[in-house]
């Protein structure tokens, strides 16, 4: 596991016994906030440390081999063959070529109207949970120019795509959008959260929800009209980012570090049932 630690630098974690983590190395980063892996490299958004590109050849010695500024924090980033799209706060979505992992380019540029925090990629389609600014559905068939082809008026915060539908976590809900017609996003299901969601991710038929001091929400998405409460757990700390092996949750609980939570050890009882962690 990779984990941007906001006041350390990159953490490498060794999860091959998940409730037995063990850190592998460290190698100090300026604010490091989102990250993404693609092949040897791992990318990642630094705040207002811009992005920067590190090799992940050897796991037990990453060396940093490329940077890049933005006008504003970088706080997400996909990866899709030799592009980069990176979510820049009040600066939007920018697209980087990372061909030469060294010597990022930035190509093309889309200025959301509020801020981009989280980033989706499916089908040629970036969607940006753009805060304030709703969710925004940018095109980027061509790379260096990105065209925003529709939005939805919803508190973006996070966002996952499952085939045509965006899972957008809000501060108070889930929200199911089809982009089916990506110029007319429309809502097909909504769920309230417990309390203000900052990060998800899908797995099946399942929405793993970070929701800062409710820790982890995991929601039923079998059918996008109609998700319910699969489970919660309340971890330590702030939920603030997650990243999903299989069905396991790795949830970045800040000053509480890395936690793994495994559903399939709830206890068994009637929904909503409640997780039990693996490790802290």
């Amino acid at each position: 596991a990779y984990v941007a630690d906001l006041e350390k630098g990159l953490r490498v974690i060794s999860i091959a016994d998940p409730a037995a983590p063990v850190e592998v190395t460290l190698l100090p980063l300026s604010t490091p906030i989102g990250i993404t892996l693609a092949g040897d490299y791992a990318y990642v958004a630094a705040d207002w440390s811009g992005f920067q590109v590190v090799s992940i050849a050897d796991p037990t010695n990453p060396v940093a081999v490329g940077s890049l500024g933005f006008p504003g924090a970088a706080y997400d980033v996909v990866v899709s063959g030799t592009y980069a799209y990176v979510a820049a706060w009040e600066a939007g979505l920018r697209v980087v070529d990372v061909s030469v992992p060294s010597s990022p380019v930035e190509v093309g540029s889309w200025d959301t109207p509020g801020q981009a925090r989280s980033l989706a990629l499916g089908n040629g389609i970036v969607c940006v949970a753009d805060q304030s600014g709703g969710l925004r559905v940018i095109s980027v068939v061509n790379p260096a120019n990105p065209v925003e082809v529709g939005s939805f008026a919803v508190d973006a915060r996070g966002v996952a795509l499952e085939g045509d539908i965006a899972w957008v976590a809000s501060s108070d809900s889930l929200r199911a959008v089809s982009i089916a017609n990506p110029a007319n996003p429309v809502q097909v299901g909504a769920f309230d959260t417990r309390c203000c969601g900052v990060d998800v991710g899908i797995a099946g038929d399942r929405a793993y929800v970070a929701e800062t001091y409710n820790g982890l929400e995991v929601v039923s998405i079998a059918s996008p009209a109609t998700p319910w409460q699969w489970g919660y757990y309340d971890t330590p700390g702030w939920s603030w980012r997650l990243s999903l092996d299989g069905i396991d949750a790795y949830v970045a609980d800040q000053w509480d570090g890395l936690i793994a939570l495994h559903p399939h050890r709830a206890v068994v009882i009637p929904p909503p049932h409640r997780l039990e962690p693996r490790v802290r």
